[in-house]
């Protein structure tokens, strides 16, 4: 099977989880994604087919020209500079998958974007060590469960996702 595909059944395996845990919560669905780290568009397609408003923005050049139709729905460029132009509160949902590939020294600025602009939730991929992974050829940050907990508490999100292995559902803190 393609990265494509295992990211994509990977990807809205994970959205589709946050799903069900909304209508056990009996919470309003998102109607606006952001999808940051959006590849090739596979996941953002699968979103739009179930109805979501989808958005994307994507770093890398070569996944970007494979989007296809989806390629109108993302920008392309540095995730961290593309978020400063978006106004506060403009998605439900943030759907991040680049942030271990983000300079650590930037990482709390640009997590303070996504807080900004979401108006409720962020889902987000990380692979810790907990979880036994390797980092990625390209990631520069393997830390955590804890570290990226404390880093997103510390710009306003709190775990929803209770897990005490794998962090994926954060909740914008009211203030």
């Amino acid at each position: 099977r393609s990265y494509q595909a295992n990211w994509r059944d990977y990807g809205f395996h994970l959205f589709e989880r946050y799903l069900n845990n909304l209508e056990k919560m009996y919470l309003k669905h998102p109607k606006t994604i952001l999808e940051i780290g959006s590849a090739d568009g596979s996941v953002m397609r699968e979103l739009q087919l179930q109805g979501f408003d989808v958005r994307g923005i994507e770093s890398n050049f070569d996944m970007y020209k494979l989007a296809g139709r989806e390629r109108s729905r993302i920008t392309y460029g540095d995730a961290v500079q593309c978020l400063k132009s978006i106004p506060d509160n403009s998605f439900d949902c943030i759907f991040e998958t680049a942030a271990q590939y983000i300079e650590e020294k930037t990482l709390r600025s640009y997590f303070k974007n996504v807080h900004r602009i979401t108006r409720r939730d962020l889902i987000i991929t990380l692979h810790t060590f907990e979880e036994g992974s390797e980092p990625h050829p390209y990631q520069k940050n393997h830390q955590s469960r804890d570290w990226w907990l404390e880093l997103l508490e510390s710009v306003g999100f709190e775990d929803v996702s209770k897990s005490k292995t794998h962090l994926y559902w954060l909740r914008k803190q009211r203030t």
